[in-house]
Protein backbone atom coordinates (compact mmCIF):
# COMPACT_ATOMS: atom_id res chain seq x y z
CA UNK A 1 0.00 0.00 0.00
CA UNK A 2 1.10 3.57 -0.74
CA UNK A 3 -0.48 6.27 1.42
CA UNK A 4 -0.28 9.97 2.16
CA UNK A 5 0.75 10.22 5.81
CA UNK A 6 -1.54 13.06 6.84
CA UNK A 7 -1.09 12.80 10.62
CA UNK A 8 2.70 12.57 10.60
CA UNK A 9 3.12 9.26 12.45
CA UNK A 10 5.08 7.77 9.53
CA UNK A 11 2.57 4.91 9.24
CA UNK A 12 -0.31 3.98 6.93
CA UNK A 13 -3.25 3.96 9.30
CA UNK A 14 -6.02 1.69 8.09
CA UNK A 15 -8.90 4.14 8.11
CA UNK A 16 -7.52 7.65 8.35
CA UNK A 17 -4.81 7.83 5.68
CA UNK A 18 -5.52 8.61 2.05
CA UNK A 19 -4.32 6.06 -0.47
CA UNK A 20 -2.18 7.37 -3.33
CA UNK A 21 -3.66 6.32 -6.65
CA UNK A 22 -1.64 5.24 -9.70
CA UNK A 23 1.67 4.84 -7.92
CA UNK A 24 3.88 2.51 -9.92
CA UNK A 25 5.14 -0.48 -7.91
CA UNK A 26 7.64 -3.03 -9.19
CA UNK A 27 8.16 -6.54 -7.83
CA UNK A 28 11.51 -8.13 -8.59
CA UNK A 29 11.85 -11.88 -8.01
CA UNK A 30 14.71 -14.28 -8.58
CA UNK A 31 13.75 -14.64 -12.23
CA UNK A 32 11.48 -11.81 -13.33
CA UNK A 33 10.05 -8.33 -12.78
CA UNK A 34 6.41 -7.21 -12.61
CA UNK A 35 5.03 -3.64 -12.52
CA UNK A 36 1.56 -2.68 -11.28
CA UNK A 37 -0.24 0.52 -10.32
CA UNK A 38 -2.03 1.19 -7.05
CA UNK A 39 -5.82 1.48 -7.03
CA UNK A 40 -8.05 4.23 -5.54
CA UNK A 41 -7.21 3.14 -1.97
CA UNK A 42 -3.47 2.98 -2.62
CA UNK A 43 -3.28 -0.82 -2.72
CA UNK A 44 -1.80 -3.22 -5.24
CA UNK A 45 -1.45 -6.97 -4.77
CA UNK A 46 1.01 -9.49 -6.18
CA UNK A 47 -0.45 -13.03 -6.13
CA UNK A 48 0.56 -15.21 -9.03
CA UNK A 49 4.13 -13.89 -8.96
CA UNK A 50 4.71 -15.10 -5.38
CA UNK A 51 5.32 -18.74 -4.44
CA UNK A 52 6.18 -19.16 -0.74
CA UNK A 53 8.04 -17.17 1.98
CA UNK A 54 11.74 -16.92 1.17
CA UNK A 55 14.60 -14.74 2.36
CA UNK A 56 15.84 -12.08 -0.08
CA UNK A 57 13.80 -13.51 -2.97
CA UNK A 58 11.34 -10.66 -3.42
CA UNK A 59 12.09 -6.94 -3.70
CA UNK A 60 9.44 -4.24 -3.85
CA UNK A 61 10.44 -0.99 -5.58
CA UNK A 62 8.28 2.11 -5.41
CA UNK A 63 8.72 4.22 -8.51
CA UNK A 64 8.15 7.57 -6.84
CA UNK A 65 6.69 10.73 -8.34
CA UNK A 66 7.98 14.23 -7.71
CA UNK A 67 4.90 15.06 -5.64
CA UNK A 68 5.75 12.75 -2.74
CA UNK A 69 8.85 11.82 -0.76
CA UNK A 70 9.86 9.20 1.77
CA UNK A 71 10.81 10.20 5.29
CA UNK A 72 14.33 8.80 4.87
CA UNK A 73 14.40 7.28 8.39
CA UNK A 74 14.67 3.63 9.39
CA UNK A 75 11.92 1.20 8.43
CA UNK A 76 9.63 -0.08 11.17
CA UNK A 77 7.54 -3.17 11.81
CA UNK A 78 4.11 -2.74 13.39
CA UNK A 79 3.65 -3.97 16.96
CA UNK A 80 1.59 -6.93 15.81
CA UNK A 81 4.29 -7.81 13.29
CA UNK A 82 1.88 -7.78 10.37
CA UNK A 83 2.92 -4.59 8.55
CA UNK A 84 6.23 -3.16 7.41
CA UNK A 85 6.33 0.63 7.09
CA UNK A 86 9.01 1.40 4.53
CA UNK A 87 10.46 4.83 5.33
CA UNK A 88 14.10 4.79 4.27
CA UNK A 89 14.33 4.12 0.53
CA UNK A 90 12.11 3.14 -2.38
CA UNK A 91 13.47 -0.42 -2.29
CA UNK A 92 12.49 -3.08 0.23
CA UNK A 93 13.73 -6.67 0.14
CA UNK A 94 11.44 -9.06 1.98
CA UNK A 95 12.52 -11.76 4.40
CA UNK A 96 10.51 -14.84 5.30
CA UNK A 97 9.58 -13.31 8.66
CA UNK A 98 7.66 -10.56 6.84
CA UNK A 99 5.01 -13.14 5.87
CA UNK A 100 2.28 -14.25 8.29
CA UNK A 101 -0.92 -16.31 8.33
CA UNK A 102 -4.18 -14.39 8.43
CA UNK A 103 -7.23 -15.48 10.36
CA UNK A 104 -8.69 -16.79 7.11
CA UNK A 105 -5.64 -19.00 6.57
CA UNK A 106 -3.99 -16.90 3.85
CA UNK A 107 -0.25 -16.26 3.76
CA UNK A 108 0.48 -12.58 3.12
CA UNK A 109 3.10 -9.86 3.57
CA UNK A 110 1.94 -6.28 3.97
CA UNK A 111 4.44 -3.68 2.76
CA UNK A 112 3.34 -0.07 3.22
CA UNK A 113 4.91 3.19 2.08
CA UNK A 114 3.82 6.21 4.17
CA UNK A 115 4.74 9.27 2.09
CA UNK A 116 4.55 13.03 2.56
CA UNK A 117 4.07 15.86 0.09
CA UNK A 118 7.45 17.00 -1.19
CA UNK A 119 6.65 20.69 -0.82
CA UNK A 120 5.25 20.47 2.70
CA UNK A 121 7.39 17.73 4.26
CA UNK A 122 8.08 18.55 7.89
CA UNK A 123 8.10 16.88 11.31
CA UNK A 124 4.74 16.10 12.94
CA UNK A 125 3.48 19.32 14.44
CA UNK A 126 3.54 20.00 18.16
CA UNK A 127 1.17 22.64 19.45
CA UNK A 128 2.22 24.64 22.54
CA UNK A 129 -0.19 22.79 24.79
CA UNK A 130 1.25 19.47 23.59
CA UNK A 131 4.87 20.43 24.24
CA UNK A 132 6.35 18.89 27.36
CA UNK A 133 9.65 19.06 29.20
CA UNK A 134 9.07 16.10 31.49
CA UNK A 135 8.07 12.60 30.54
CA UNK A 136 8.97 9.15 31.79
CA UNK A 137 7.98 7.33 28.64
CA UNK A 138 10.41 6.20 25.96
CA UNK A 139 11.11 8.74 23.25
CA UNK A 140 12.79 8.86 19.86
CA UNK A 141 15.21 11.26 18.18
CA UNK A 142 14.94 12.10 14.49
CA UNK A 143 17.96 13.81 12.91
CA UNK A 144 18.10 15.49 9.52
CA UNK A 145 21.05 16.93 7.60
CA UNK A 146 20.20 19.22 4.70
CA UNK A 147 21.85 21.59 2.27
CA UNK A 148 20.48 25.02 3.19
CA UNK A 149 20.33 26.49 -0.29
CA UNK A 150 18.46 29.70 0.56
CA UNK A 151 20.24 30.45 3.85
CA UNK A 152 17.11 30.00 5.97
CA UNK A 153 18.99 28.32 8.84
CA UNK A 154 16.52 25.44 8.93
CA UNK A 155 15.55 22.32 7.05
CA UNK A 156 12.04 22.96 5.79
CA UNK A 157 12.06 20.64 2.76
CA UNK A 158 10.69 23.00 0.13
CA UNK A 159 13.89 25.07 0.07
CA UNK A 160 16.59 22.52 0.84
CA UNK A 161 18.06 19.22 -0.26
CA UNK A 162 18.69 16.30 2.08
CA UNK A 163 22.34 15.24 2.33
CA UNK A 164 22.94 11.49 2.12
CA UNK A 165 25.95 10.55 4.27
CA UNK A 166 27.67 7.38 5.44
CA UNK A 167 28.45 6.78 9.14
CA UNK A 168 27.55 10.37 9.96
CA UNK A 169 25.13 10.51 12.93
CA UNK A 170 26.04 9.25 16.39
CA UNK A 171 24.11 9.32 19.67
CA UNK A 172 25.89 9.26 23.03
CA UNK A 173 23.87 8.69 26.20
CA UNK A 174 25.04 9.67 29.70
CA UNK A 175 28.65 10.56 28.88
CA UNK A 176 29.25 7.61 26.55
CA UNK A 177 27.63 5.02 28.81
CA UNK A 178 25.81 4.00 25.65
CA UNK A 179 26.84 4.91 22.10
CA UNK A 180 24.56 4.26 19.13
CA UNK A 181 25.76 4.62 15.56
CA UNK A 182 27.31 6.19 13.65
CA UNK A 183 24.39 5.84 11.26
CA UNK A 184 23.92 6.65 7.61
CA UNK A 185 21.45 9.33 6.60
CA UNK A 186 18.84 8.31 4.05
CA UNK A 187 18.20 9.80 0.64
CA UNK A 188 16.46 12.79 2.27
CA UNK A 189 19.11 13.25 4.96
CA UNK A 190 17.30 11.50 7.84
CA UNK A 191 18.49 9.17 10.60
CA UNK A 192 16.57 8.08 13.69
CA UNK A 193 17.20 6.63 17.15
CA UNK A 194 16.07 3.94 17.88
CA UNK A 195 16.10 2.65 14.34
CA UNK A 196 14.75 -0.31 12.45
CA UNK A 197 14.95 -3.47 14.59
CA UNK A 198 16.97 -1.70 17.28
CA UNK A 199 16.09 -2.77 20.82
CA UNK A 200 16.87 0.12 23.16
CA UNK A 201 15.02 3.04 24.67
CA UNK A 202 15.71 6.77 24.85
CA UNK A 203 14.52 8.98 27.69
CA UNK A 204 14.34 12.75 27.76
CA UNK A 205 15.83 12.98 31.27
CA UNK A 206 19.07 11.30 30.19
CA UNK A 207 22.05 13.18 28.81
CA UNK A 208 21.61 12.69 25.06
CA UNK A 209 24.26 14.12 22.74
CA UNK A 210 23.89 13.87 18.96
CA UNK A 211 27.01 14.34 16.82
CA UNK A 212 27.36 14.98 13.10
CA UNK A 213 30.54 13.34 11.79
CA UNK A 214 32.48 14.13 8.64
CA UNK A 215 30.74 17.42 7.78
CA UNK A 216 32.39 20.57 9.19
CA UNK A 217 29.82 22.93 10.69
CA UNK A 218 30.70 26.59 10.19
CA UNK A 219 29.61 28.94 12.96
CA UNK A 220 26.44 30.71 11.84
CA UNK A 221 25.44 32.03 15.25
CA UNK A 222 23.23 30.73 18.03
CA UNK A 223 21.28 27.53 17.59
CA UNK A 224 17.62 27.97 16.71
CA UNK A 225 15.57 26.15 19.34
CA UNK A 226 11.81 26.01 18.81
CA UNK A 227 8.86 23.98 20.05
CA UNK A 228 8.98 21.67 17.02
CA UNK A 229 12.62 21.27 16.02
CA UNK A 230 16.14 22.41 16.77
CA UNK A 231 18.49 23.83 14.12
CA UNK A 232 22.13 23.32 15.10
CA UNK A 233 24.08 26.21 13.59
CA UNK A 234 27.45 26.41 15.33
CA UNK A 235 28.77 22.99 16.30
CA UNK A 236 29.04 19.37 15.22
CA UNK A 237 27.53 18.18 18.52
CA UNK A 238 24.31 19.06 20.26
CA UNK A 239 23.22 18.10 23.78
CA UNK A 240 19.46 17.75 23.96
CA UNK A 241 17.52 19.29 26.80
CA UNK A 242 14.24 17.93 28.10
CA UNK A 243 12.34 20.72 26.38
CA UNK A 244 13.60 19.46 23.00
CA UNK A 245 11.40 16.38 23.50
CA UNK A 246 7.74 17.07 22.81
CA UNK A 247 4.55 15.07 22.57
CA UNK A 248 3.64 15.11 18.89
CA UNK A 249 0.14 15.05 17.49
CA UNK A 250 0.63 11.32 16.89
CA UNK A 251 0.98 10.80 20.66
CA UNK A 252 4.68 9.99 20.52
CA UNK A 253 7.49 11.61 22.51
CA UNK A 254 10.00 12.79 19.95
CA UNK A 255 12.81 15.28 19.33
CA UNK A 256 13.75 16.62 15.89
CA UNK A 257 17.33 17.80 15.51
CA UNK A 258 18.54 19.21 12.21
CA UNK A 259 21.77 20.46 10.74
CA UNK A 260 21.10 22.96 7.91
CA UNK A 261 24.47 23.01 6.15
CA UNK A 262 25.01 26.24 4.27
CA UNK A 263 25.53 26.06 0.51
CA UNK A 264 28.90 27.54 -0.45
CA UNK A 265 30.72 29.22 -3.35
CA UNK A 266 34.35 29.28 -4.44
CA UNK A 267 35.59 32.64 -5.76
CA UNK A 268 38.83 32.56 -7.76
CA UNK A 269 40.88 35.66 -8.59
CA UNK A 270 43.86 35.71 -10.96
CA UNK A 271 45.91 38.92 -10.80
CA UNK A 272 49.19 40.49 -11.92
CA UNK A 273 51.22 41.19 -8.79
CA UNK A 274 52.61 44.61 -9.70
CA UNK A 275 54.04 45.58 -6.29
CA UNK A 276 55.76 42.25 -5.62
CA UNK A 277 54.12 41.44 -2.27
CA UNK A 278 52.87 38.09 -3.65
CA UNK A 279 49.26 39.03 -2.89
CA UNK A 280 46.24 40.17 -4.89
CA UNK A 281 45.67 43.64 -3.47
CA UNK A 282 42.58 45.65 -4.25
CA UNK A 283 44.42 47.73 -6.83
CA UNK A 284 46.01 44.80 -8.67
CA UNK A 285 45.12 44.19 -12.29
CA UNK A 286 42.97 41.13 -12.93
CA UNK A 287 44.01 38.72 -15.68
CA UNK A 288 41.17 38.10 -18.10
CA UNK A 289 40.42 34.84 -19.93
CA UNK A 290 42.47 32.64 -17.64
CA UNK A 291 41.10 29.10 -17.67
CA UNK A 292 40.03 27.91 -14.21
CA UNK A 293 39.05 24.28 -13.65
CA UNK A 294 37.14 23.03 -10.61
CA UNK A 295 37.54 19.31 -9.95
CA UNK A 296 35.28 17.65 -7.41
CA UNK A 297 35.36 14.34 -5.57
CA UNK A 298 38.54 12.85 -6.98
CA UNK A 299 38.07 14.46 -10.40
CA UNK A 300 34.87 12.59 -11.19
CA UNK A 301 33.23 15.93 -11.99
CA UNK A 302 35.05 18.85 -13.63
CA UNK A 303 33.85 22.35 -14.57
CA UNK A 304 35.93 24.84 -16.54
CA UNK A 305 35.33 28.60 -16.57
CA UNK A 306 37.22 31.67 -17.77
CA UNK A 307 37.99 34.69 -15.65
CA UNK A 308 36.21 37.91 -16.48
CA UNK A 309 37.70 41.37 -17.15
CA UNK A 310 38.44 41.79 -13.43
CA UNK A 311 40.18 38.40 -13.18
CA UNK A 312 37.39 36.74 -11.20
CA UNK A 313 35.58 33.44 -11.73
CA UNK A 314 32.95 32.06 -9.35
CA UNK A 315 31.74 28.50 -8.81
CA UNK A 316 28.39 28.31 -7.03
CA UNK A 317 25.99 25.69 -8.38
CA UNK A 318 28.73 23.05 -8.57
CA UNK A 319 29.79 23.54 -4.93
CA UNK A 320 27.69 22.07 -2.13
CA UNK A 321 29.14 22.60 1.36
CA UNK A 322 32.54 23.01 3.04
CA UNK A 323 34.42 19.71 2.87
CA UNK A 324 37.98 18.46 3.12
CA UNK A 325 39.73 17.24 -0.03
CA UNK A 326 36.63 17.50 -2.22
CA UNK A 327 37.38 20.56 -4.34
CA UNK A 328 40.49 21.27 -6.39
CA UNK A 329 41.22 24.41 -8.39
CA UNK A 330 43.56 24.21 -11.41
CA UNK A 331 44.75 27.25 -13.35
CA UNK A 332 45.68 26.84 -17.02
CA UNK A 333 46.31 29.03 -20.10
CA UNK A 334 48.77 31.40 -18.42
CA UNK A 335 51.25 32.04 -21.18
CA UNK A 336 53.44 34.96 -20.20
CA UNK A 337 52.75 34.59 -16.45
CA UNK A 338 54.25 32.42 -13.72
CA UNK A 339 53.67 31.68 -10.05
CA UNK A 340 56.31 32.52 -7.45
CA UNK A 341 57.02 28.88 -6.54
CA UNK A 342 56.98 29.54 -2.78
CA UNK A 343 54.63 28.36 -0.02
CA UNK A 344 50.98 29.33 -0.12
CA UNK A 345 49.79 31.81 2.51
CA UNK A 346 46.44 32.53 4.16
CA UNK A 347 45.59 36.18 4.78
CA UNK A 348 45.63 37.44 8.35
CA UNK A 349 41.86 37.64 8.50
CA UNK A 350 41.69 34.03 7.24
CA UNK A 351 39.44 34.98 4.34
CA UNK A 352 41.82 34.60 1.39
CA UNK A 353 44.28 31.99 0.20
CA UNK A 354 47.17 33.29 -1.92
CA UNK A 355 48.29 30.38 -4.08
CA UNK A 356 51.97 30.91 -4.84
CA UNK A 357 53.58 27.51 -5.40
CA UNK A 358 51.74 26.00 -8.37
CA UNK A 359 48.65 26.13 -10.56
CA UNK A 360 46.80 23.56 -8.41
CA UNK A 361 45.16 24.10 -5.05
CA UNK A 362 43.11 21.54 -3.06
CA UNK A 363 40.69 23.20 -0.66
CA UNK A 364 40.08 22.19 2.94
CA UNK A 365 36.97 22.96 4.95
CA UNK A 366 38.89 25.62 6.90
CA UNK A 367 39.28 27.64 3.70
CA UNK A 368 35.55 28.42 3.78
CA UNK A 369 34.14 31.16 5.99
CA UNK A 370 30.89 33.02 6.64
CA UNK A 371 30.71 36.55 5.27
CA UNK A 372 29.04 39.45 7.06
CA UNK A 373 25.91 38.92 4.97
CA UNK A 374 25.74 35.23 5.94
CA UNK A 375 27.16 33.68 2.77
CA UNK A 376 29.60 30.74 2.78
CA UNK A 377 32.57 31.36 0.49
CA UNK A 378 36.18 30.42 -0.14
CA UNK A 379 38.42 32.99 -1.82
CA UNK A 380 41.30 31.46 -3.77
CA UNK A 381 43.64 34.00 -5.31
CA UNK A 382 46.58 33.54 -7.68
CA UNK A 383 49.11 36.45 -7.59
CA UNK A 384 51.21 35.96 -10.71
CA UNK A 385 54.31 37.65 -12.04
CA UNK A 386 54.56 38.81 -15.64
CA UNK A 387 57.46 37.08 -17.43
CA UNK A 388 56.72 38.19 -20.97
CA UNK A 389 55.34 36.37 -23.94
CA UNK A 390 57.15 33.12 -24.87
Amino acid sequence: RVCLDSNGNMECDDNDEEGIVASSVKLSTDTDEFIQSTGPNGYTTFDDEITYPKDEAYTIILLRSDDYVLYGVDNKRSQNGKKIWVRSTADYTLNSEDFFIRDNGQCVAQIQYPLMYAETAQPPMATPEEATTETTEACSIVVRVCLDIENRMECNNDNDVGIELESAIQLSVNDNEFIYGPKNTGINGYASFPGWREDYEIYSFDKNVVTLLGVPVLNRGENSIGTKKVSVLNNNSYELSERDFVMRTNGKCQAWIQWPILSCSIIVLVCVDRNGNMECDGDEEGIMASSVKLSMDNSEVQIVKSTGPDGYSTFSDAVTYARDDSYKITLTGLEGYASYGVDNVKSRDGERIWVRNSADYALNSEDFFITNDGQCVAQIQYPLVYVGKP
